[in-house]
């Protein structure tokens, strides 16, 4: 008696090179959208920590204005007074990517009328938009990591269900 065996084929196809770019940047969309919304849930909120004035490098509030805050609302936190910017900025999760061959854009639409403290509008001011988009080195290093790992598994995945692979199943008897 002789024994079976299995022949597996599988095709290998060229691509190209604009269908292969068009998925590529499909599948940078997937995972910045996710990236984005856990940004946004995960990271936002270190904004708001006593923590975040040194690890994002916010600007110096004047004595008077840190007086005046822990005086009326009982804490020093950065980039909160009353907590109406925190509440509309974390509340908010829809985000929008924007990506093409030269950059990439992650859009946070909020409404920014009265939550924006009274110290953004004038002009000696810190730039708060600026100190809410700082990401921190470690956060930068493990966004990119996640970006690298992510668009790997989306191509993955769009390659799996390009290909239908054909398995020839042969036995000898």
């Amino acid at each position: 008696m002789s024994k079976g065996f299995q022949l597996k084929v599988g095709m290998i196809v060229n691509r190209d090179p604009v269908e292969l770019a068009n998925e590529f940047i499909k599948s940078l969309r997937i995972v910045l959208r996710k990236i984005g919304v856990e940004h946004h849930t995960l990271r936002m909120p270190k904004h708001f920590t006593y923590k975040a004035t040194a690890e994002y490098g916010y600007a110096r509030r004047t004595p008077r204005y840190m007086g005046t805050k822990k005086r009326l609302k009982q804490h020093q936190r950065p980039l909160e007074f009353t907590g109406r910017m925190k509440r509309a900025l974390l509340s908010n999760r829809k985000i929008r990517v924007y990506v093409d061959m030269n950059r990439v854009k992650m859009l946070l639409t909020m409404r920014a009328g009265n939550e924006l403290p009274f110290y953004a509008k004038f002009k000696n001011g810190p730039d708060v938009m600026k100190e809410l988009k700082t990401v921190s080195s470690g956060e930068r290093r493990e966004i990119i990591k996640q970006l690298r790992q992510g668009v790997a598994m989306q191509m993955q995945k769009r390659e799996r269900k390009r290909h239908k692979r054909v398995f020839a199943r042969t036995t000898m008897g």
